[in-house]
């Protein structure tokens, strides 16, 4: 046991101030924040037989997968039923799993630069809200399980994943992409201060660099977007944004329906908006899912 007059290198006593911001580092506290850091990464390390550690993660994530799959089949039996559909979720999940296996292989300085809100957000714009809740939930309870400070990494991934796919449940405009990642990266910096002020009661103890990495998480989530529409064109399936694309009067066929049959295109107009506000008023399905089907169906 190492003397209090006598400490060892890089030992820290019981209530001893390690650094002081803004004051030089010495050889003496570079060991003390090594040992420091050191013990913060063994917490997130697994110890043991490797062989029993690859069998506890496969069977955890096989019991993650299955309960997605009961939940798909339950409520939603059109994805259930249809290999596509179940292969667009496959690919973003095991995805994502493999972009985290790599960054903690490789030790990234910070984990938070992974954007894993583009997971919900991929999500609710191909399927819908209750499918993308259940698949991030999933995902950030997994991702928990292989990160050190696990319960700050769920609780930060989890409150940005909800607000992200609250922020694009009536998807109107393409703006609200931008608007719904400036949302998000206010959730994550709200949120981790409020954990560092929790856990230290100062609010001198936050150093503002260390929110860096969420910018740099929310700047790369907007990636999504052109992966979306990459899911779209390998898989033929349609997304909120196609169907809003699709709504421009300035499009080709519809500009050309206005020109040799205006009659038919008003006609068609006005039945697509009394449907459209009819569902919006009773919330059956998403906001712009009707005005497309209905125009179409009149000019064929």
């Amino acid at each position: 046991m190492p003397s209090p007059i006598y400490p060892l290198p890089g030992v820290v006593q019981k209530g001893e101030l390690i650094a002081e911001k803004e004051k030089i580092i010495s050889n003496e506290t570079y060991q003390k924040l090594e040992s420091l850091r050191k013990v913060y990464e063994d917490e997130g390390k697994i110890s043991g037989n490797q062989n029993y550690v690859t069998l506890g993660q496969f069977l955890i994530i096989s019991l993650a997968l299955s309960i997605l799959m009961v939940f798909l089949f339950l409520f939603r039996k059109d994805i259930y039923f249809n290999n596509r559909l179940l292969m667009i979720i496959m690919i973003v999940i095991i995805g994502m799993l493999a972009v985290l296996s790599w960054a903690i292989k490789i030790k990234i300085p910070n984990l938070y630069y992974i954007p894993f809100c583009a997971v919900p957000i991929i999500i609710r714009i191909l399927f819908d809200t209750r499918v993308a809740l259940n698949i991030h939930l999933l995902m950030v309870l997994l991702a928990g399980l292989f990160v050190p400070n696990s319960f700050e990494f769920v609780f930060l991934q989890f409150m940005a994943g909800i607000v992200a796919i609250y922020s694009i449940k009536t998807l109107v405009k393409r703006e609200q992409l931008f608007v719904s990642s400036a949302i998000i990266l206010g959730t994550y910096w709200i949120a981790y201060i409020g954990l560092v002020v929790t856990r230290n009661g100062s609010i001198d103890t936050i150093y503002w660099t260390d929110l860096l990495p969420f910018l740099v998480s929310v700047m790369i989530t907007l990636l999504a977007y052109p992966m979306i529409y990459a899911f779209e064109k390998l898989f033929g399936i349609v997304s909120d944004l196609t169907l809003m694309e699709l709504t421009n009067s300035n499009s080709k066929l519809l500009r050309e329906l206005s020109f040799k049959a205006p009659g038919t295109f008003q006609h068609s107009l006005q039945v697509a908006n009394l449907a459209e506000a009819a569902i919006y008023k009773i919330g059956v399905i998403p906001y712009w899912s009707v005005l497309v089907p209905c125009t179409m169906t009149s000019v064929n």
